[in-house]
């Protein structure tokens, strides 16, 4: 079928229509990210009224203690190079977010990994929650209740580390999931708030 060419001027009116509106969308894309940026800087801000960025990083290492106590040294004290500590330290420091899973089978180094890792970021000043999964109490069936036991902090988990990555990364290590979702064939209650709260942070800026 033939189509007949519009005339020039109302080309010319059409193709000034879909550019203005394509600048709209990126104008509104743009106003939202601000919002959402604006938003989750005052709810930042909102929590250290209630609990200063410092204090609420040391409840986060006091809390990681469990998992930064695992040894990750040979009993003479050395530490054997492993490049995949690079690759994660490459990946905070470089990426604007990141979920990584660690693989490996039983005994192969994985929590003695995330142990060095957690130590490695806390000397360069970077907020770090370590949580071992199995450690955990069955009672832990909610946000709210993950956040009782990592040292009572006034808001969820995710809340506190979404703040804490405002100005700078802030990172989560979670350890022995696989255990735990061996164990938690009828109750998966724990495992579930993992999951969710990874799941809430993974596309927050910041947050590794």
């Amino acid at each position: 079928s033939m189509h007949a060419p519009e005339p020039p001027d109302k080309r010319h009116h059409s193709h000034h229509r879909e550019r203005r509106h394509s600048q709209g969308e990126g104008q509104d894309a743009e106003d939202e990210h601000r919002h959402s940026t604006l938003s989750r800087e005052q709810a930042a801000s909102t929590l250290f009224r209630r609990a200063s960025r410092e204090s609420l990083i040391e409840r986060c290492a006091s809390a990681s203690a469990p998992l930064l106590a695992w040894p990750c040294t040979l009993d003479n004290g050395t530490w054997l190079p492993r490049p995949e500590l690079e690759d994660l330290l490459d990946r905070v420091g470089n990426r604007e977010s990141s979920v990584t899973l660690v693989l490996g089978g039983p005994g192969s180094g994985k929590s003695a990994l995330l142990a060095k890792l957690g130590k490695e970021l806390r000397l360069q000043g970077i907020p770090v929650l370590g949580i071992k999964a199995d450690a955990l109490p069955a009672t832990v069936q909610t946000p709210e209740a993950l956040a009782l036991e990592m040292g009572r902090l006034p808001d969820p988990v995710d809340a506190v580390i979404s703040a804490l990555a405002v100005d700078g990364p802030a990172v989560l290590l979670l350890d022995q999931l696989d255990v735990l979702a061996e164990v938690q064939c009828l109750n998966t209650g724990r495992l579930s708030v993992l999951l969710d709260l990874v799941k809430q942070l993974s596309a927050v800026s910041g947050v590794h």
